[in-house]
């Protein structure tokens, strides 16, 4: 039964039953495996510059500024993103 030009095998995600998607895999092994690197990777910079930030915020009071805090908080929010989406691939 194909939905969207994939081939479901007959089944179809239950939570996903109102938008007709499948649970097929659209990546193999190795693509996954490469995706989670690169995922990693990336993540690990994106902490790096969010770690800068909440430093630099730390460091220097002029710095802040309730407009400014809310820099602190995103930079904050992705650090965690950044974790929880890398901690999964890290030890599959």
């Amino acid at each position: 039964m194909p939905h969207h030009g994939l081939e479901c095998n007959g089944t179809i995600n239950e939570t996903h039953y109102h938008n007709d998607t499948c649970t097929t895999n659209l990546f193999s092994a190795a693509q996954n495996d490469t995706l989670s690197i690169v995922v990693c990777v990336f993540g690990c910079l994106s902490f790096l510059g969010s770690s800068f930030i909440v430093v630099t915020f730390s460091s220097f009071k002029k710095l802040r500024a309730p407009a400014l805090r809310l820099v602190l908080y995103l930079a904050i929010t992705d650090m965690v993103s950044t974790v929880r989406a890398c901690y999964p691939t890290a030890h599959e």
